[in-house]
């Protein structure tokens, strides 16, 4: 940082415990400039605006300002902000000072109940370039370091975009700070996909072709398209296979389509594709992430799940990297539940237990009761087991209708909490 606050007329040593001692954040185009330098790399950057995110009540005394102050910096401009803007700023004061040799230092003054500095400065200004300085170590640091230095940018959460180097569907701050990288080279792309745990970056498909030539059905365009070449196309893009069949897809565009017909069978939740395979709703995790390129489907069972009747088709889902894919090694495997785990036990018709005839029941208690003089063994032993099967079918029955009546119950209770 020393060589950069040269511009800015400001003693290095001081500045940064200043900045250290009251956890200040340092960003802007200075901070830009100096990631590049600090990579060995010359940014073509103008540096003359740093600006400084303070944390700070409204009432408190302003070390900042009253450092500037003594090294010849003037107020240019002062912005107050009220709560109707929280959504827009997270400060509630902005301060532009300017020295006379036309640098400028801008002051972003946020409350600390607003939360850490570098989250809300993050959040407000979602360009991937954006570095600050870690006053402590004399460090600069960016979000995305091999995309700034290749000169490459985007804005984080847009979604799909049909063209992403259209300006014009940013945010204005945005705008403003995309406008001024491009004027310096940079190139405005579109937002890579994250990975959980490793990345697959397909760099088989820049040697050969793994697929030899097949093609898969983009639903979206209505039309086929290269396996190889949709997957080159981009990070987003992933390959859906069924069979021998294949389906191209945005995977951010998959995920939404199988949400909006989720299913809720005894506790586990199923999503489905527009093909209507149904499968467990965890896939969704590896289907979101780059750590996977191919996805495919293999049949578990049908079942009927829902009071509707209708039969759904439940699916086991195997992911895999592209290599993995050409040579067969599953990366991982969202397995789908048992099917005695998901579909309720058919009910059987209630039939009244077979009951002895009252006359006939008595009539042989009396001769168990009476001895042997009265009845023979067998006659006693027929008595006693046509008592004990009777109420062992009575007891079985209260059983299947308690276990009927705890099921619907909980079904009712999970029901109530979802509406709520």
């Amino acid at each position: 940082m020393e060589p950069l606050l040269a511009t800015y007329h400001l003693p290095f040593e001081a500045f940064r415990a200043l900045v250290t001692e009251h956890d200040m954040l340092v960003t802007d185009h200075i901070a830009l400039d100096g990631f590049f330098h600090q990579n060995g790399i010359e940014s073509y950057l103008t540096t003359d605006t740093m600006t400084i995110w303070v944390s700070q009540e409204q009432d408190e005394a302003d070390p900042l300002f009253a450092f500037l102050s003594d090294h010849r910096y003037t107020v240019y401009e002062s912005h107050l902000y009220g709560d109707e803007n929280d959504w827009v700023f997270p400060y509630h004061k902005k301060i532009i000072m300017e020295h006379p040799s036309g640098a400028f230092v801008v002051i972003n003054y946020v409350v600390p109940a607003k939360g850490n500095l570098l989250s809300l400065l993050l959040t407000h200004l979602p360009v991937s370039t954006i570095s600050w300085w870690e006053s402590d170590t004399d460090t600069f640091l960016t979000g995305w370091e091999e995309f700034t230095l290749q000169r490459k940018v985007f804005v984080k959460g847009m979604g799909p975009l049909e063209d992403p180097t259209n300006v014009g569907q940013y945010r204005p701050l945005c705008q403003e700070i995309l406008g001024y990288l491009v004027f310096f080279g940079f190139q405005i792309c579109e937002e890579p996909c994250v990975y959980v745990e490793e990345e697959d970056k397909r760099e088989v498909l820049e040697k050969e072709d793994p697929f030899a030539g097949m093609t898969a059905f983009d639903l979206m365009a209505y039309e086929e398209v290269g396996c190889r070449d949709h997957l080159r196309a981009s990070s987003w893009n992933i390959l859906l296979q069924v069979g021998d069949t294949f389906h191209a897809y945005d995977r951010r565009v998959l995920g939404r389509m199988m949400m909006q017909k989720e299913i809720v069978a005894r506790g586990h939740r199923f999503v489905t594709t527009p093909h209507h395979q149904s499968v467990n709703e965890s896939a969704l995790i590896d289907l979101r992430s780059s750590d996977y390129s191919v996805v495919e489907l293999v049949h578990a069972y049908d079942a009927t799940l829902d009071a509707t009747h209708h039969v759904t088709s439940i699916y086991h889902v195997n992911f895999y990297s592209v290599a993995g894919w050409q040579h067969g090694d599953i990366g991982r495997t969202v397995s789908a539940p048992l099917k005695a785990d998901v579909v309720d036990a058919p009910v059987e018709p209630y039939a009244e237990p077979h009951r002895l005839d009252p006359v006939a029941m008595l009539a042989a208690l009396d001769a168990v009761l009476e001895g042997p003089a009265a009845a023979s063994s067998a006659v006693r032993h027929d008595a006693m087991m046509a008592l004990y099967r009777s109420a062992e079918q009575e007891l079985e029955h209260e059983r299947v209708l308690m276990a009927e009546l705890a099921e619907n119950l909980a079904r009712y209770v999970q029901g109530a909490r979802r509406e709520e």
